[in-house]
């Protein structure tokens, strides 16, 4: 369905390159908090081939996260971290409205 949708290109011979694992794994991980087609949308804006760029923001993100002394610590903290990722969230939501509405207007 990926490749059928253009956010990756078709193997050759059947066999994906480690630039197409790359883009499954970021597709992947994004479809946590995207639907495929936000995803494609977005596919339009960045460059799959800076897997390092999101590879290097993605670990920050989670040594950030999960780094934390208070990672699991009292219900304050775990209310705290589930506020922080609705946030994130709603953020990411007024991102992608806006950028359909760009999109549209072109």
């Amino acid at each position: 369905n990926y490749v059928k949708m253009h956010l990756i290109s078709s193997p050759a011979k059947k066999q994906y390159n480690r630039e197409q694992i790359a883009e499954l794994m970021m597709i992947v991980l994004m479809k946590s908090v995207m639907s495929l087609d936000e995803i494609q949308l977005v596919r339009e804006q960045i460059n799959y081939g800076s897997y390092d760029a999101f590879r290097l923001a993605y670990e920050a993100a989670l040594k950030s996260v999960f780094g934390h002394e208070n990672a699991t610590t009292g219900d304050s903290s775990l209310i705290s971290d589930i506020v922080k990722t609705i946030a994130q969230k709603n953020y990411l939501d007024a991102l992608l409205a806006e950028l359909k509405n760009t999109h549209t207007e072109d």
